[in-house]
């Protein structure tokens, strides 16, 4: 029987559209460089990559090694280039007016240059018709995702409840001297497999959801802010701007403490809504996946406040969404 006219099971279907997805933006992304096209078909191939990573236990790595070989070049080629986007867009909101904006501006033009120069370095290497050419190697793994189907919901689990234990100490542990790089990544690793749950048809609250990717949106803002910082200090080293404009060099430090004053302003909004809601979203993910499978040890207080979680305040800030 052909891969075709057996039965797709709904993770199947679900990693099918992504790689539909990967493939019609492959060409806005390498051909024309549309910065949509660039942020969508980098998360295609980070949920992709959470989706092999689950059912890495059961899978030919024959079939999945090389379309995640695939995915992660693709990453990297991207990866550049998304980055100066989204620090193109904060220095966007730094008003005409501002005593910041002659450093925007000097760091706006060296961020210009990257972005060809990222560009150039795209173009020399495979183009669009061969990335998807190499999309090909879908089809066989396709087949051991839907032979794997029997063992998907143990695996998704055990991961989740893996997922939310390290993400529930991570959050735990923020503040001063904590790692927010890593719960973020904690983070992100328990956002794409609850979204791979969702495609089997478990659903949690739509408020639960939404508390959480706010959660996620101030993790992701502290990470461009900290990127922006770090690139506006790499830039005045490499020109030696102490020695040749310190006025200058003055005015960037000014810029990194503005970003890093923003980044933590984020992280301080995570810990509130982590304080505030962290304890129910934690028992109801649990309670939805209270496999017999996985001994669930408690972890924290399960609801601190006593309600439920209300929806997540209005963001009256004007901030790009964070790169994935």
């Amino acid at each position: 029987m052909s891969n075709l006219s057996k039965k797709v099971f709904p993770l199947c279907q679900h990693l099918d559209a992504l790689v539909d997805e990967l493939r019609g933006r492959v060409p806005g992304a390498l051909d024309k460089f549309e910065e949509d096209a660039i942020h969508k078909a980098r998360v295609a191939t980070r949920r992709l990559k959470a989706a092999l990573e689950l059912l890495s236990t059961v899978l030919n790595e024959d079939h999945s090694r090389p379309f995640e070989r695939l995915g992660k070049r693709l990453r990297r080629r991207l990866g550049p280039m998304r980055d100066i986007d989204v620090m193109l867009s904060h220095l966007d909101q730094i008003k005409p007016t501002s005593p910041l904006t002659p450093a925007a501006e000097w760091l706006r033009q060296r961020l210009i240059e990257a972005r060809e120069h990222a560009r150039e370095e795209s173009i020399q290497k495979a183009p669009a018709t061969d990335v998807l050419s190499g999309l090909g190697s879908w089809w066989a793994l396709r087949q051991d995702v839907i032979d794997a189907d029997p063992a998907v919901e143990s695996l998704l689990v055990e991961s989740l409840h893996t997922q939310l234990d390290q993400f529930i100490q991570r959050a735990g542990e923020i503040g001063p001297g904590s790692d927010p790089h890593e719960l973020r990544i904690a983070g992100k690793a328990l956002r794409y497999t609850l979204e791979l749950a969702k495609a089997e048809g478990h659903i949690l609250p739509a408020i639960v959801l939404r508390t959480f990717k706010r959660m996620q949106e101030c993790l992701g803002t502290w990470h461009d802010y900290v990127v922006l910082a770090e690139r506006a200090m790499q830039a005045s080293i490499d020109e030696d701007l102490p020695l040749h404009h310190p006025a200058m060099q003055r005015l960037v430090l000014k810029l990194v403490d503005h970003a890093m004053r923003k980044s933590q302003r984020e992280l301080d909004r995570f810990a509130r809504l982590w304080a505030d809601h962290g304890g129910k979203l934690a028992t109801t993910i649990r309670e939805e996946f209270a496999g017999k499978e996985v001994a669930i040890a408690p972890q924290m207080d399960p609801d601190p406040a006593g309600s439920a979680i209300p929806s997540a305040p209005e963001d009256a800030s004007t901030n790009p969404p964070p790169a994935a």
